[in-house]
């Protein structure tokens, strides 16, 4: 982490924060995630952020136990929304803000599995999963039908 930055990571984060993951979510091309969902009320959430030196946002990253308790996913987090500023790339802060997600994401809830998904061309992050530890199942099928057209993730 660069010297003067501070990491925070919130299960109740206030709306100031979350309109600030939201904006860097779109500016980064990351689909938002609802609100409801960051807050953290309706399923246990952690949002991870990293500040930079002057108090900006400048990273950020989700994680929802988003999985019904008693289905075949329980017990499994839902890792998303990876984001980095266009200022800060290339840096591995991405990579940062993912593992300490994982890291806190686990104190907090106790899961046993991660899921993070991302297109397979997408070779930055690709890597970045990686990098924090993940690795694919080849047991396990994502399929993702989005009528609207276009991608989920990128």
């Amino acid at each position: 982490m660069p010297a003067g930055w501070d990491a925070k990571c919130f299960t109740k984060p206030d709306d100031e924060t979350i309109h600030a993951a939201q904006l860097l979510n779109t500016a980064t091309g990351v689909a938002p995630a609802p609100e409801y969902y960051l807050e953290g009320v309706q399923r246990p959430s952690l949002l991870a952020c990293l500040y930079d030196g002057v108090g900006n946002l400048a990273v950020c990253a989700k994680a929802t136990m988003r999985y019904q308790p008693g289905g075949p996913l329980a017990g499994w987090i839902f890792a998303e929304s990876v984001s980095v500023s266009l200022d800060h790339r290339r840096l591995g802060l991405g990579a940062y803000i993912n593992a300490l997600l994982f890291a806190e994401s686990h104190a907090a809830f106790g899961w046993g599995t991660a899921l993070e998904q991302v297109k397979a061309d997408n070779a930055a992050s690709v890597g970045m999963i990686k990098r924090c530890g993940l690795r694919q199942d080849p047991g396990k099928v994502t399929i993702v039908v989005n009528i609207a057209g276009g991608y989920v993730t990128r």
